[in-house]
């Protein structure tokens, strides 16, 4: 589990900004250890089990009227590919090959990016490759990989600062050279790390073959970082970890699906297969899986997309533990019109703010908000996101979050600007994350 305070990891394996041919880049070497000069410091259909209703809370406040914000270009924001929110004041971005950091909400932001990422010497590229993994505000972990755009080798390294990003080191992972064009078994493009703990860690890390499958690798640390061993990842696609020796694996033949849970006890050396209790009428139909999200050692929840393919008539369902994992039921379920616009490989972006409390984005004008575990649904419009749709949401508080959009040109492709919500999603702002 990536060890976000409010409980949300990451959910999807993110996909990095890629060249042409699906290569991201990274260096190995003394030059990345080097310090940067930053001081880091209600049209609701609901389905819901058991059986409820939409209603709003036993103590209902004044639902704020959405604001109507003045119409603002998103082109002229930075585009956004990872983001995380660890408290009320604290979080980061990962934004045109910079990672930065904020104690202030967003207010001002520290430049913390290894020196060596911009130093890497041609004609190599480096880059990070995964979300970074902040353990608190001082203890960041990343992977990076070093290669050529199309030709490897490439090499995979991983990079830890103890100090808030004034200085970082380096330790070495592995090297590939299977291939000698991309794409192939040595052009990695995507990796998911994870620490539960500050000693025990784990890297899955896939390079594209086509569109339909993927090489998959696994490897785990014991000591913090310094040394790595390789394991069989068991699919493509994202792990999560509790402890030690219990974590998750969510995927499938590829990138693009997720039909496989499966849980380890031993940290990752064998792998059994989870099975979970379908809605009656969605048991031979197609299903979608997304990461589970851990709110304490014992505490989960893992939503998962049901769709019919004569109708895509889409459903979420809520499963969650009291038992680290033992056992998965299914807690409530939603189905709304909007859930039909996403894609059968695209995440739904929810929030997990505590254990009773979820919010779901389903479209740029309805939100979605739980305080009761999926019982009762109060549905509101929002506004601000200026067309653009949620990828993510991370919220810190029932009112405060951030959310991260998508919108697409067909001259100039798609961008992902940053938004802030200080009103419970009612109203989003765009945020321009900068030195």
């Amino acid at each position: 589990m990536r060890p976000h305070p409010i409980g949300l990891p990451l959910a999807l394996l993110v996909l990095t900004a890629l060249s042409a041919c699906n290569l991201s880049s990274a260096p190995v070497g003394n030059p990345l250890a080097t310090s940067p000069p930053s001081t880091a410091p209600a049209h609701l259909p609901t389905t819901v089990v058991p059986t409820a209703t939409i209603a709003t809370p036993e103590t209902p406040a004044p639902t704020p009227e959405p604001a109507s914000p003045t119409p603002v270009d998103l082109s002229s924001f930075p585009s956004v590919i990872w983001m995380g929110r660890l408290s009320l004041t604290q979080g980061w971005v990962y934004s045109d090959g910079r990672l930065l950091w904020t104690d202030d909400a967003g207010s001002s932001w520290s430049d913390i990016t290894p020196a060596g990422l911009s130093n890497c010497p041609e004609p190599d590229i480096c880059s990070i490759v995964s979300p970074p993994v902040f353990l608190d505000s001082s203890h960041v972990r990343i992977a990076v990989i070093r290669g050529q755009e199309c030709a490897p080798p490439t090499t995979l390294s991983f990079m830890h600062t103890e100090n808030g990003g004034r200085s970082w080191g380096l330790w070495h992972i592995a090297d590939f050279a299977d291939s000698l064009i991309c794409p192939g078994n040595a052009c990695i493009s995507g990796a998911d790390l994870e620490f539960p703990d500050p000693q025990n860690g784990w890297l899955a890390a896939y390079a594209p073959l086509g569109m339909s499958s993927d090489v998959t690798y696994l490897y785990r640390t014991m000591d913090g970082g310094q040394t790595w061993t390789a394991l069989k990842m068991p699919l493509s696609g994202q792990v999560t970890f509790i402890d030690g020796s219990t974590g998750w694996a969510v995927g499938g033949e590829s990138r693009w699906t997720s039909d496989q849970l499966l849980r380890t006890q031993n940290g990752g050396s064998s792998w059994q297969p989870v099975s979970l209790d379908f809605p009656e009428s969605y048991i031979e139909t197609g299903y979608y899986l997304q990461e589970p999200a851990f709110l304490s050692h014992e505490i989960g929840v893992l939503p998962v997309r049901f769709y019919r393919d004569e109708d895509n008539n889409q459903l979420m369902g809520f499963y969650t533990t009291h038992n680290a994992g033992g056992a998965w039921s299914l807690t409530a379920t939603l189905q709304e019109q909007d859930l039909n616009t996403f894609g059968r490989g695209s995440p739904i972006p929810w929030s997990a703010i505590d254990e009773s409390t979820w919010f779901v984005a389903l479209s740029d004008a309805t939100q979605y908000l739980t305080r009761d575990r999926g019982q009762t649904w109060e549905v509101f419009p929002s506004a601000g996101l200026g067309g653009a749709k949620l990828l993510e949401v991370q919220f810190a508080s029932v009112v405060e979050g951030w959310g991260l959009g998508q919108i697409c040109d067909e001259d100039s492709g798609c961008a992902q600007p940053m938004f802030a919500t200080h009103d419970g999603g009612h109203t989003w702002i765009p945020v321009a994350p900068a030195p």
